[in-house]
């Protein structure tokens, strides 16, 4: 018998460091997690199982209180509801040997919480977790967009089954699986193919959680089988073995009967959030001699030049520690205005993030950094310059820079189009996309999101929110992410160039301006080198 904290335990996290998603995915997938978005976002493959829930109340009556087991315990009698009368259901279920893999039911969104909070306590104070470089993590019910995700397993948004196509059948695939019925629903008098329910799909009531067939992700029973809760109340996704194949949709939600009331065909499935890592003690710090900040730099001429890539974290982090200036710390709350996942707060402090442009600072404090990086860069040893000054560069400069030698392109690369030959895109930022164009009676164009959220095309260009420095295509001067990634202030204050991770097409070409007035997740900088003094 599988203990649910062996099970959790198993590898867990160890030597798992931030930004080697393959490890650390690794780790989770033998706890039965797996990856949906990022390296911060897991959920676990399988439905809980009666199996795993017995353990919970296992841990309960022997570390809590037989009270809190009791009140946490599944309500058997939900297999005596009109529809699904089984009186042997009732003893056997969930305590039964043989039903030990089938997903627990009568479990209420109070209790589905409940255990997702003992998760997380459970795995977090295991010596695995603790050794690990995983400071936080929070386990709790997916919300409908994370489990909409899930359920795709990597499929357009306009997929309504976890599978290609709209019919529950196999039609492509291995000889032995064509015409079988890809999920556990109901079909009653014929199903959406025409065959007669007695043809079944193996499933009188539940089946265990990992049957069928996974979907693109590796995750089992997405639809049918038991609805599982999400985060949002009163809502359950995926349909039951008690269900029309309509309603085991992965766009139809099925309504649950509040906080407290359980049923027999609904269960659930625990989403891993990565809140924080720690710093991994075995980087060495930056080692910023002559050499390597004139490494940064691209020469124009004899007395100008400019940082081929925008400042990152680490050498933004390296000025902090040595001026201990807190008035120029970085803004990290800002991340909230962008996302829910609270990874994005410590951004600037994970070492797997060392190369990814700084943001959430302020117009001084770039000043500041420019005129550290001065003092610093003229007081070395064996630098090539008696004497350099660190600036922002001027709206002229900057697009001097952009366009390289292309001048008047529209983007940093000529243009004027956002992607190359073979179809991908040249820069990290919010694309308008094409299937979201619509032209009205007045033959005026114009883009449709859903909801109005352009935002749902950030990923398209294959990062949505911040990429590495090093990240895309440089320009015909060697420059990085000129357009796009992050805008960058320059001289003027409250004036940024380039666009960012937020910006349209229209906003990341060379000439185009946005404004800012505070420190912002889309903003940072790069700098210029002018110099003053030969040997």
């Amino acid at each position: 018998m599988r203990q649910i904290l062996l099970f959790i335990i198993s590898g867990i996290f160890i030597q798992s460091v931030f930004g080697q998603d393959k490890q650390t995915a690794k780790y989770l997938s033998k706890m039965d997690f797996l990856p949906i978005k990022g390296n911060y976002l897991f959920i676990q493959s399988n439905e809980v199982s009666n199996l795993q829930y017995s353990e919970f109340i296992f841990w309960l009556n022997k570390f809590a209180s037989a009270k809190t087991a009791s009140i946490m315990h599944p309500d058997t009698l939900v297999w005596r509801s009109s529809w699904a009368f089984n009186e042997p259901y009732v003893k056997y279920y969930y305590q039964h040997v043989a039903y030990h893999d089938y997903p627990v039911v009568g479990i209420s969104y109070f209790q589905a919480v409940y255990y997702c909070n003992w998760m997380a306590q459970r795995i977090m104070g295991t010596p695995e977790f603790k050794g690990s470089n995983i400071e936080k993590i929070k386990i709790r019910l997916p919300s409908e967009e994370e489990w909409m995700l899930a359920a795709r397993g990597g499929l357009p948004e306009t997929a309504i089954y976890p599978w290609e196509g709209n019919t529950i059948r196999w039609e492509n695939g291995k000889k032995k699986d064509l015409g079988k019925i890809r999920l556990n629903v109901k079909r009653d008098k014929g199903d959406a193919c025409g065959i007669a329910s007695q043809l079944n799909d193996a499933g009188f009531i539940t089946t265990p959680v990992d049957s069928y067939w996974p979907n693109g992700f590796g995750l089992y029973n997405m639809c049918g089988n038991v609805a599982e809760l999400i985060e949002e109340k009163n809502k359950a996704k995926g349909g039951s073995w008690n269900s029309f194949p309509y309603n085991a949709r992965i766009d139809v939600v099925q309504a649950t009967f509040g906080d407290s009331i359980s049923t027999s065909t609904i269960g659930f499935r625990p989403l891993l959030e990565i809140v924080s890592f720690k710093n991994n003690p075995k980087i060495k710090p930056l080692n910023l001699n002559a050499k390597a900040i004139e490494k940064q730099i691209k020469l124009f001429n004899d007395s100008m030049g400019v940082a081929i890539y925008e400042t990152t974290n680490e050498l933004y982090n390296l000025y902090l520690t040595e001026t201990k200036n807190l008035a120029d710390s970085v803004h990290s709350f800002n991340w909230i205005k962008y996302s829910r996942y609270q990874y994005l707060l410590n951004y600037n402090q994970f070492t797997g993030y060392n190369q990814f442009p700084v943001v959430n600072i302020s117009y001084e404090s770039t000043v500041h950094f420019c005129e550290w990086l001065t003092k610093k860069y003229n007081q070395l040893e064996h630098r090539t310059y008696k004497e350099v000054v660190f600036k922002l560069p001027t709206e002229q400069e900057w697009e001097l820079a952009a366009e390289g030698n292309r001048k008047y392109a529209p983007y940093p690369w000529g243009g004027p189009y956002t992607r190359n030959s073979i179809g991908n895109y040249l820069a990290n930022f919010n694309p308008l996309e094409e299937e979201y164009l619509y032209k009205d009676s007045s033959n005026r164009y114009y883009f449709n999101y859903p909801n109005g959220d352009s935002t749902i095309s950030r990923g398209c260009d294959g990062d949505i929110f911040t990429a590495r420095t090093d990240s895309y295509f440089p320009n015909s001067f060697g420059l990085y992410n000129c357009s796009g990634n992050v805008a960058e202030m320059i001289e003027q204050k409250g004036v940024s160039k380039g666009g960012s991770w937020t910006s349209s097409q229209n906003y990341i070409q060379i000439r185009a301006r946005e404004t800012y007035e505070n420190p912002d997740a889309n903003l940072g900088f790069r700098f210029v080198m002018l110099v003053k003094k030969k040997w």
